[in-house]
């Protein structure tokens, strides 16, 4: 719900959202954090969460007699997440950040 009012109001024609923390404030050096929600950004937010929600959808029943039920799907919500956070991520140190947990929560069997 909240990726298609993003979305609308994108096409409506509303301007870039960005909101920083500073993490670090120095005379030379300044370390931000914040988002950045731009028109290609609002669309990867629906494809990302529209297949993740049918991703769940379907492996509720496909894993339902497994005993990584649970575990399974932590690592599927992790991920999830760590997609949301690099498509709005706004800076490469975010970036960094949320592709290093992106590849943590896809463990190889």
């Amino acid at each position: 719900v909240f990726s298609v009012h993003l979305s609308i109001q994108q096409i409506n024609g509303s301007s870039i959202y960005q909101y920083l923390w500073s993490w670090t404030v120095n005379n030379d050096f300044s370390l931000e954090f914040g988002y950045l929600i731009d028109p290609l950004t609002s669309i990867m937010l629906i494809l990302i969460t529209t297949a993740g929600i049918l991703v769940l959808i379907y492996s509720d029943n496909y894993m339902s007699h497994d005993e990584g039920y649970l575990r399974f799907f932590v690592y599927i919500s992790f991920f999830n997440t760590s997609m949301l956070g690099l498509v709005t991520s706004s800076n490469l140190i975010q970036i960094f950040i949320f592709f290093g947990s992106l590849c943590e929560c896809a463990p190889i069997y």
